[in-house]
């Protein structure tokens, strides 16, 4: 003969999922916040065989008008996008006029420079894996990063980049506030300014 087991009272059944249902809610923060999403996430790269085919023909291109010293070249460079980069100037104001008022001898050489050692350090990535944005690429990587907190090899990077009293500066700060060039994935150079 079977043992016959009374149902628990309903008032007890009402209890326990209630209990259930409360201790759902209280794990349901945890959870989510292990599950962020990481494609705003900054990530810092070296190596410029990751960079999408377009926007490493610009970087080539860029660097070699720069190489050249011919300010042609560099002119050709920066007619290859369909608009101008911006270069913290108003939008009609021509880049190599811009450029050569901004230096001390009426030359664009040391932008050149500039471009050089920028495209010669590592680069950040944004916005890869965002269905809504565009991949980019941003040079050099200093200017995602706290000065502050630099390790050896980055502070190597940094004096390559700006003088020591600049970098004095930048460091009281945390903030990289020398030109920063960006590019999109589709091979678009955005920009190439001072940043902010």
């Amino acid at each position: 003969m079977r043992n016959f087991r009374p149902s628990p009272p309903a008032n007890y059944r009402i209890s326990v999922s209630a209990l259930l249902i409360s201790t759902i809610f209280l794990i349901q923060p945890s959870l989510a916040e292990n599950t962020t999403t990481t494609v705003s996430e900054t990530q810092v790269q070296y190596n410029l065989d990751t960079l999408p085919a377009k926007a490493r023909e610009t970087m080539n291109r860029i660097m070699a008008a720069a190489r050249s010293g011919d300010v042609d070249e560099l002119r050709a460079a920066l007619e290859w996008n369909e608009l101008p980069p911006e270069i913290g100037a108003d939008n009609k104001t021509d880049p190599i006029t811009y450029w050569k008022k901004q230096s001390s001898n009426g030359s664009v050489h040391g932008i050149m420079a500039k471009m050089l050692e920028i495209f010669e350090r590592g680069f950040t990535v944004h916005n890869e894996g965002d269905k809504n944005e565009q991949a980019s690429y941003a040079w050099p990587y200093l200017a995602a990063k706290n000065l502050k907190t630099l390790k050896p090899h980055e502070d190597v990077d940094l004096l390559r980049l700006a003088t020591p009293d600049e970098v004095k500066s930048m460091k009281a700060t945390g903030k990289y506030s020398g030109y920063r060039a960006v590019i999109g994935a589709d091979g678009t150079w955005h920009s190439f300014k001072k940043t902010q």
